[in-house]
């Protein structure tokens, strides 16, 4: 009852994603009741739009549904642990010569106006590309729709269990290998940074970077099934500018951008897998069944 007290809490405070969420699945239970109740016709373009409520209204929930879990996981338990594997992180790059991070960040900070830019990007292309995304794909291509939406979901619980496992400080947290929180410098952040009590947010959730995780799924899909080049193009640079956001802002290592990478190629695998079997069942059921027929004669 904890969680749901919490979660209630969280909608009234002015979660307007969640409500946004709520309001367009009730709105596709509403129309869905009216088009059973009068029946007058099929209206095909009506109808769509009932179903991409359906899919917007999901994703959200889910998305929402996936914060507020992730914020839950004893996070003031997991203190210790996340700076240790954030240190080995560090640690491990800088003896295979690839601690480039703070570099990176430094070369940037200096630039406010940038900085603000990067920012803004890492806290809204996440949610609203995705969205944009998907609606696209529901609308244009729909038969790629489910596999995807699918996918995305599949790579944010796979996500959410590392979480758990292996809780993450980002780089912005250690001031000790050179890093400042560029959100407190400019005045996004309180200092000493949000608390890691806050409802809807968990400090420790870099690894894998799930701002990574979406953009190379909206990227690869764009890039295969993409009819025009700028949208092929389009696919093909979005992943690389969420990468250097991510780093720059210090709120990944490059490590968890290839975790990233190998969250999103695990989980396509898997469900082109179990695709893959589905589609084949018909054709296995006869050798199935035959068994149990036998069986059945004998008794």
């Amino acid at each position: 009852m904890g969680w749901i007290s919490d979660l209630w809490a969280d909608i009234a405070s002015g979660d307007y994603l969640f409500v946004a969420a709520l309001a367009l699945l009730l709105g596709f239970v509403l129309w869905r009741l009216y088009w059973a109740i009068f029946r007058s016709g099929e209206f095909r373009p009506a109808k769509r739009l009932s179903g991409l409520t359906f899919q917007i209204g999901l994703t959200l929930i889910m998305e929402r549904l996936y914060e507020f879990a992730r914020a839950h996981v004893a996070v003031d338990q997991l203190t210790a642990l996340a700076y240790s594997n954030g240190s080995k992180i560090a640690d491990f790059e800088i003896t295979h010569g690839f601690f480039f991070e703070q570099g990176l960040e430094r070369l940037f900070l200096p630039d406010t106006l940038l900085m603000h830019a990067i920012y803004g990007f890492y806290a809204f292309a996440h949610l609203f590309v995705t969205l944009g995304f998907l609606v696209w794909l529901y609308l244009r291509r729909n038969e790629y729709f489910s596999f995807v939406r699918n996918l995305f979901y599949a790579t944010t619980g796979v996500a959410l269990i590392v979480y758990m496992v292996f809780p993450t400080a980002p780089p912005r947290s250690f001031t000790n290998f050179g890093f400042v929180d560029p959100a407190v410098l400019l005045g996004i952040s309180p200092p000493g940074g949000l608390p890691a009590s806050q409802q809807m947010y968990n400090p420790y959730a870099a690894m894998p970077s799930l701002h990574m995780v979406y953009a190379l799924i909206v990227g690869a899909t764009l890039v295969a099934i993409g009819r025009h080049w700028w949208l092929r193009l389009a696919g093909a640079v979005y992943p690389v500018v969420m990468l250097a956001v991510v780093l720059i802002s210090a709120n990944h290592w490059i490590l968890d951008a290839c975790g990233s990478v190998v969250v999103v190629a695990g989980c396509t695998l898997i469900l082109a897998a179990l695709r893959f079997m589905v589609r084949q069942l018909p054709q296995f059921a006869p050798l199935l069944v035959a068994p149990v027929r036998r069986l059945s004669s004998s008794a």
